[in-house]
């Protein structure tokens, strides 16, 4: 109190002013940062995640799906261009009904990141290969939620996975 006491009346104008100016700012960026992670109702949970990362400037990062879906889902499965929901329950030995994935095959220009939990319920993730491509040419294998996936983005823009 006694600095703004030994200022000029000028001064402390310019100072209340830098002061506002830094709420106004300070607001701003929460405002920007809710408008910045406000998704779309076609985003799902793995779409979110990535589009985090990208708010937070970031070129690489790890996803554990686990940490996306929940405790519940103990398995994953990438599911490519071609793959039919027949063939992926068969190599996964399950009902083909019990997947959430299309009956006509996986269309050229997307992938599916799938989840299923112990009581075979399963979440599909449906992800344009042009953003997020996880077929990467890897052999693919059912593995653990609990396992890390290392993403990083490309020269194109497009997230792949680093292993």
């Amino acid at each position: 109190d006694t600095l703004f006491m030994t200022l000029s009346p000028r001064a402390r104008t310019i100072v209340y002013s830098l002061i506002g100016l830094m709420v106004v700012a300070a607001i701003a960026m929460v405002v920007a940062s809710s408008l910045n992670t406000h998704f779309s109702g076609k985003e799902d949970k793995f779409d979110r995640t990535i589009k985090m990362f990208e708010a937070g400037g970031l070129t690489a990062s790890a996803v554990v799906p686990e940490d996306i879906y929940g405790k519940k889902y103990t398995r994953a499965y990438i599911v490519c261009p071609g793959d039919t929901r027949e063939a992926v329950a068969k190599k996964l030995g399950l009902d083909a009904e019990l997947l959430p994935l299309p009956d006509e095959g996986v269309p050229p220009h997307q992938n599916y990141f799938l989840v299923g939990a112990n009581d075979d319920t399963f979440q599909a993730s449906q992800l344009e290969r042009s953003e997020i491509d996880l077929c990467t040419g890897m052999e693919r294998l059912p593995f653990s939620t609990k396992q890390m996936i290392p993403l990083a983005k490309d020269i194109d823009g497009v997230w792949k996975l680093a292993a």
